[in-house]
């Protein structure tokens, strides 16, 4: 059935505003479309920030850290070393790591090894040492015959492959049981992101 006369005559009289309600139509239209996109976008977003946290769990290093005592022949020698092992699914590059050796809240030694570029592959399933610490001569006696706590604190900071930087800690306390030289027993471990 064709268009009426009268429909005609009206759409040609009012073609302004018949124009102006498709225009006014066509930029709601665009509008919905426009907000729909940007919430896919975000979704979409969304979707690959969690994906790549999932990729990174999966993937990362764990670095486990341990602290141990030399031998104890020498009375006069306290060698302290960090142990190191990868528990995670990825290499872990060892940046930098810090031992600090306290007699109750005074501080016998120290080593950071910030700026020194000193670098340690860890890979999955792996375990190294650190050089040790050496505490010597009157500083070692004190340790070793003194009656107040012997704290250990170490963090060492690591990288993975996807250069997200982490670091792991520990502290730990001499125990000294009856005639057997002391050996470090951790109090709390940690691992962490650092952004």
């Amino acid at each position: 059935m064709p268009p009426s006369p009268d429909l005609i005559d009206w759409l040609n009289w009012n073609s302004g505003a018949v124009t102006g309600l498709a225009a006014v139509a066509g930029v709601i239209v665009a509008a919905v479309y426009t907000w729909l996109t940007l919430q896919l976008w975000r979704q979409t977003k969304r979707q690959a920030v969690t994906t790549e946290a999932a990729l990174e769990i999966g993937h990362r290093p764990f670095v486990a850290v341990s602290v141990d005592l030399g031998p104890a022949g020498n009375p006069r020698l306290l060698p302290v070393v960090l142990r190191l092992r990868n528990h995670g699914e990825g290499p872990a590059i060892i940046t930098r790591w810090v031992l600090t050796v306290k007699l109750g809240e005074r501080v016998v030694a120290q080593r950071d090894t910030a700026g020194d570029n000193t670098t340690l592959a860890l890979f999955p399933g792996e375990e190294q040492e650190t050089p040790p610490l050496a505490i010597e001569n009157e500083q070692a006696v004190e340790v070793w015959g003194s009656r107040e706590p012997v704290r250990i604190e170490a963090a060492v900071h690591y990288k993975s492959g996807l250069n997200k930087t982490y670091a792991s800690g520990v502290r730990a306390r001499l125990i000294r049981p009856g005639g057997v030289p002391p050996r470090p027993t951790a109090i709390a471990t940690e691992d962490q992101e650092i952004t």
